[in-house]
């Protein structure tokens, strides 16, 4: 059923003539897919996109679906919050994470089906793999243990933003 369902994906995407091994490799080395079987992380392979961002590009925009999984290939991003002016205060950005190599964002759009909670900013240059959100919900249903994972660190990474909106 997942396998089936990669591959229509992959008929829909593609891999933008990434290096297979090389991305296969880094799926390996992300947490959340490492007890996956090889032949599901092919499925990813061809369907992830390459990108590369300049430093400071914003990648997700908060308030702004994307409906895509990325997982950082190359370079260091950062998480930040616009919070809204208030009773005459001025609007602030917070800083929330700092993300590098084989981390991941996306997660909570995706969990929540909502417009992200932040932005995602390129600090350096930034290289990421981008899949579908469909393809990761594929595997949250097929297999439990990519499904607690994911929600393990979802509710970490909400937990310490709504932890950082507390301590403005």
């Amino acid at each position: 059923m997942i396998t089936g369902l990669l591959q229509i994906l992959a008929d829909r995407y593609a891999a933008g003539g990434m290096e297979s091994v090389e991305v296969l490799r880094l799926l390996e080395r992300v947490p959340l897919f490492a007890d996956l079987p090889r032949n599901t992380l092919r499925g990813l392979v061809a369907i992830a996109e390459q990108r590369t961002y300049p430093a400071r590009t914003v990648v997700v925009r908060q308030r702004t679906l994307s409906g895509i999984f990325f997982i950082i290939r190359k370079g260091t991003a950062a998480v930040v919050c616009r919070e809204a002016a208030t009773n005459g205060a001025p609007a602030t950005t917070r800083p929330i994470a700092r993300l590098g190599p084989q981390e991941f964002f996306g997660e909570l759009e995706l969990l929540r089906n909502a417009p992200p909670v932040a932005s995602v900013i390129a600090l350096t240059s930034l290289t990421v793999l981008a899949l579908p959100h469909a393809a990761i919900q594929a595997l949250v249903h097929s297999d439990g243990g990519v499904s607690r994972r994911l929600e393990r660190i979802g509710s970490g990474r909400l937990k310490a933003l709504e932890g950082a909106e507390r301590s403005v």
